[in-house]
Parts: C-alpha cells; structure tokens; sequence
C-alpha cells in the first residue's frame, strides 16, 4: 500500500507539472477601445458621431508570464475580412509607424494608431509567438 501512494504520488505530480508547462504563456485578459479624437464635437460641445469621427484604437493585455516572448501579432479592422492594420510588435520594443508599445510587469499596452474612421463596431485579434516560433492560441475581441 505504501508503494501504492507513492506511485500515485509521483503520477500527479508529474502530470501536474506537464500539464503546467503546456499552458506555457497564457494571456490572462486582452481587451481592446476606440476612442474618439477629432471630428465629433459640434460648435456646441455635443458630442456626435458620424462617419468623418476620427479614432484612437488601443489594446491592453495581461499576461501571466514574460519569459521567451518573443513578439505579439496584432490584427485591427471593421471586421476580419476588413482589416485597418495588421502588425506585430517586437517584444519589449517601441512602437514605430504610428503605434506604441508600453510594458509595466505583466501589462502590455499596444497603441494601436490614432487615425481610424467608421469603427463604431470593430474587430481585434492577437497572439503571442514565443522564443522557439510557436504560437498561443489566437484571442478575439469583437464590438
């Protein structure tokens, strides 16, 4: 019996640790706003919005882990088939082209530009490519 617990003992603890590892670099919480910022105030300060209504896109994710990231690929657009940038962001780099990256611990938020018209409703998708070239799973937010 005494074997008997150990084995089991060892079984679990193995399987634990395996499964642990194949869950490798989780994103805990992705989320993604469009906020006006030109082109929706009347004379009157009413706020209005129309197609002319200029936005900032912004996407902030959380992760569980930063180790053997290697960059995140970033998709933007009125819907998947209409896409307004498509662009992955070197990990731990700035943003160029109109885009920023900030990192503080395990946040990450990607500017994602500042000049996007008609996305009242939009599409985002995101994914991590680690260190050794594989990917996460795909994570979609959908307005």
């Amino acid at each position: 019996m005494k074997h008997f617990k150990v084995i089991l003992f060892l079984l679990l603890f193995f399987s634990l640790r395996v499964s642990a590892q194949q869950n490798t670099y989780p994103v805990l919480d992705m989320q993604t706003a469009c906020t006006p910022v030109a082109n929706f105030m009347t004379a009157d300060s009413i706020p209005v919005f129309s197609d002319s209504t200029i936005y900032a896109a912004q996407m902030q994710i959380t992760l569980e882990d930063t180790v053997n990231i290697s960059s995140i690929e970033v998709k933007f657009g009125k819907s998947s088939n209409d896409l307004l940038l498509q662009k992955t962001f070197v990990f731990d780099a700035s943003g160029t082209d109109g885009t920023s990256y900030l990192r503080n611990g395990y946040n990450v938020v990607l500017g994602l530009g500042n000049a996007f018209q008609d996305v009242g409703s939009f599409y985002a998708e995101m994914k991590i490519k680690r260190s050794d070239d594989s990917f996460s799973q795909v994570f979609t937010f959908l307005k």
